[in-house]
C-alpha cells in the first residue's frame, strides 16, 4: 500500500496543527477539450458506455469548469471538500455513482490507476478529520492518459454499484473527497460551484510517513477557483426500490415498487455482484447490471400494477446464503434497482 497507519493521537495533532495555515499557491495548465473515456467500475474496470445504473439526483455538484488543470504527483493526495446535498430528506446519503473530468500526458498503453477517497467529514484548510482513513476508497484501473505524450483529458463515469458509498450530511460540516494517481503527469480538472466549496484543498503525500503528510492547504491564487471537477450521485426518491421478507433456506418475498405502471418487471440473481451485461428486448437496450456474469439468470417476469408496484415469491435454497445477489429491472426503461444480497 501507499501508506502506513497512522494513529488516532498523531491524527489529531496533525489536523489541529494545519487549522492555522495560510492557503499556499500552485501552479495551473491550460486544459484541453475533454473527451469520454466510458465507464468504469473498481470491480471490473472498463464497463463501457452504459450509465442506466446511476442515479441522478446530485450529492456533490462541483462542476462549473474552468479552462485549466493542475497535476498534484504521484501518490498525492488533493483533497477538494463539499458540504452534501440531502437528496431525500434522511441526511443520509447512498452515492451509486461519480462522473468527473482529468486531464494527462501520461504514456500508459495498458491504461492508469488511480485511487478515488471519500471522507464523510473533512475541515477547511485541515483535511479529514480522521485521516487516513476514508469512508470510501476505490481503486480505478485502466483509465486513459497522454495521445502518445500529447495531452489529453477525460470524462469518466464511474459506477459504484454493489460497492455504493454510505455518507451522512445531517453533521453540518463538509466532506471531502481526493485523488490519487499513479504517475506525475495526470491531474484534476479545475472547477467550482459546489455546495460549500471553499476555493481551497489540502494536500497529503502519501510517499512519506503519515506524521509528516500533510502537506498544507492551497488555491490557485483566487482564479481559477481551487475545486475539482465532480458529480457524485444518488439514486431519485421514489426511483425503482427492491426489498425482501424471509431469508434464505425458506420462503423469500421480493417486492419492487417505483416501476412504470402498468410495464413489466425482471427479477433477476447471479452469484455476487459486478456488471453483467443482459438485452432488453423491450427497449432495444443492452443494459449493465449490478450482478456477476457467474449465475446470471431471469428468476421472473411480472407486470407492475397502475401505482408501479410488484411482488414474487420463491423458496431460496440455505446454500444462497452469502453467495446470491438479487436485482430488478424495469423493461420500460431499463432503470434498476438496489442490489440486495441474500
Amino acid at each position: 500500500m501507499f501508506r502506513n497507519i497512522l494513529t488516532g493521537a498523531a491524527v489529531i495533532a496533525l489536523i489541529s496543527g494545519a487549522s492555522a495555515q495560510q492557503k499556499q499557491t500552485v501552479s495551473v495548465q491550460k486544459a484541453q477539450a475533454p473527451q469520454y473515456a466510458g465507464t468504469f467500475s473498481p470491480l471490473t474496470g472498463f464497463v463501457g458506455s452504459n450509465q442506466n445504473r446511476i442515479g441522478t439526483a446530485h450529492v456533490i455538484n462541483n462542476s462549473i469548469l474552468s479552462n485549466y488543470y493542475s497535476v498534484p504527483g504521484m501518490n498525492q493526495e488533493w483533497i477538494d471538500n463539499n458540504v452534501l446535498m440531502d437528496t431525500d430528506g434522511t441526511g443520509a446519503e447512498v452515492v451509486d455513482g461519480m462522473i468527473y473530468t482529468y486531464c494527462s500526458s501520461a504514456t500508459a498503453p495498458n491504461g492508469m490507476f488511480e485511487i478515488v477517497t471519500v471522507y464523510d467529514d473533512s475541515v477547511y484548510c485541515a483535511g479529514p478529520s480522521n485521516w487516513p482513513v476514508f469512508d470510501c476508497g476505490y481503486g480505478i484501473s485502466g483509465l486513459p492518459g497522454g495521445s502518445n505524450g500529447a495531452l489529453s483529458c477525460w470524462i469518466v463515469t464511474v459506477d459504484l454499484a454493489g460497492v455504493e458509498c454510505n455518507l451522512t450530511d445531517g453533521h453540518g460540516g463538509s466532506a471531502g473527497w481526493g485523488q490519487v494517481w499513479d504517475n506525475s503527469s495526470t491531474g484534476p480538472w479545475l472547477s467550482g460551484g459546489g455546495n460549500g466549496q471553499t476555493n481551497s484543498f489540502t494536500w497529503f503525500d502519501w510517499n512519506v510517513p503519515n506524521a509528516n503528510a500533510f502537506k498544507g492547504c492551497y488555491w490557485f491564487g483566487g482564479i481559477p477557483h481551487a475545486g475539482f471537477d465532480m458529480q457524485m450521485f444518488a439514486a431519485d426518491a421514489g426511483g425503482l426500490t427492491l426489498s425482501t421478507t424471509g431469508a434464505p433456506g425458506g420462503a423469500m418475498t421480493f417486492d419492487v415498487s417505483g416501476a412504470t405502471g402498468g410495464g413489466f418487471v425482471a427479477t433477476m440473481y447471479a452469484f455476487g455482484t459486478g456488471a453483467h451485461a443482459e438485452f432488453n428486448p423491450i427497449t432495444g437496450n443492452t443494459v449493465t447490471t449490478g450482478l456477476a456474469d457467474l449465475g446470471f439468470k431471469v428468476a421472473a417476469i411480472a407486470a407492475a400494477d397502475g401505482a408501479g408496484n410488484t411482488s414474487y415469491g420463491a423458496t431460496v435454497p440455505g446454500a444462497a446464503a452469502g453467495l446470491v445477489s438479487v436485482q430488478a429491472a424495469d423493461a420500460s426503461t431499463d432503470g434498476l434497482s438496489n442490489v440486495v444480497s441474500l
